[in-house]
């Protein structure tokens, strides 16, 4: 489990209202942490839709995917 800091997780609630979240920061600030609750949270609370992940690199997109597949609340085909 990761804990989170209160401004982590104003991002978390930020990113499950409705419109577009965008989660910056400097290197080590748990951004990939952030986005992969958000994206467990969606998933979950919304089954049937889909989600866009977008990233600055293809390296950041294999980090969120690895850090959801560790989770392994989440089916590997979704």
């Amino acid at each position: 489990p990761v804990r989170f800091t209160p401004v982590q997780v104003e991002a978390i609630r930020s990113g499950l209202l409705p419109g577009l979240t965008l989660v910056v920061g400097p290197p080590g600030t748990g951004k990939t942490d952030v986005a992969v609750q958000i994206i467990s949270s969606l998933y979950h609370t919304y089954p049937t839709q889909r989600t866009i992940i977008i990233t600055h690199s293809n390296a950041a997109l294999n980090d969120i995917f690895s850090k959801v597949m560790a989770r392994g609340d989440i089916d590997e085909r979704y």
